[in-house]
């Protein structure tokens, strides 16, 4: 009775791949450097801080050797993760190429939008694109199949002409 849709391809996944390596490595990287670096970072008074003594903090070989070890476990952990995970990594290229042919075959609806500059009181010509709809496609690796569903619009203007939802099955 229940079926998975999969995952939902937005126009945000056109860098996944480099978004999911990055903030994983980054978050880990930064859960190292804390865990080496809290006892320090709890005695630091925040109210008078000066450049001379960060500066002096960073110059030391214990946050040398701590830079090293985080470097070297996100390493570890992108090697591990593409070993055993080799599956989740083709999902998130899988995807990626489907965002990316939808924003290069222009296979969404946009407005133009007038954006604002950064100083208010300038005066602002740039238009810029935005995306009002983008297609409802779906993404899912089952068993060994690629599952792509996608609601065909007959109508740009009328978007409440739709097909049923389409299924389209190859192997991987």
């Amino acid at each position: 009775m229940f079926k998975a849709k999969g995952k939902r391809i937005k126009a945000s996944d056109k860098q996944l791949v480099y978004h999911f390596f990055l903030t994983s490595t980054l978050l880990t990287f930064l859960v190292i450097l804390i865990s080496f670096h809290l006892k320090a970072l709890l005695a630091v008074d925040w109210q008078i801080i000066r450049l001379e003594e960060v500066l002096s903090k960073i110059q030391t070989s214990y946050f040398i050797a701590s830079v090293t070890t985080g470097f070297f476990v996100c390493f570890i952990l992108v090697l591990l993760f593409y070993h055993y995970r080799i599956d989740k990594i083709k999902e998130l290229q899988h995807r990626q190429k489907l965002a990316r042919m939808i924003l290069q075959n222009g296979w969404y609806e946009s407005k133009q939008v007038q954006s604002e500059g950064f100083f208010k009181d300038l005066s602002s010509t740039k238009v810029k694109e935005k995306i009002s709809h983008f297609p409802k496609m779906y993404y899912l690796l089952k068993e060994g199949l690629i599952r792509i569903r996608v609601e065909i619009t007959m109508s740009i203007v009328l978007p409440i002409i739709s097909t049923p939802l389409m299924v389209i099955k190859g192997n991987l």
